[in-house]
């Protein structure tokens, strides 16, 4: 490979890393916001897995909702925040 080659390749894998972590820095951030939000937005679900009690908030519904594309039911999206919130157990 040419030496320019090389250095493009070196510049493209410093960038990834750089967003990566950006992407990191970002989702530690939502994941504050979420947690301010949800501390003062009310609870809409309560589910019991495996003897765990999990709250789904209005601000968490919100959250999910914004990131997809085609509406879908309040109780799907319930649904989605509990899945999201059973796996970070």
């Amino acid at each position: 490979m040419s030496e320019n080659l090389l250095q493009a390749i070196r510049l493209l894998e410093q960038r990834a890393q750089y967003l990566e972590k950006e992407a990191a820095l970002l989702r530690q951030e939502l994941a504050q916001v979420v947690d301010e939000l949800a501390a003062a937005s009310p609870v809409v679900a309560r589910y019991v897995i495996e003897g765990e009690t999990y709250e789904i908030t209005q601000a968490e519904v919100e959250v999910v909702r914004a990131r997809l594309v085609k509406p879908h039911s309040e109780e799907a999206l319930h649904e989605l925040v509990l899945v999201k919130k059973w796996q970070n157990n």
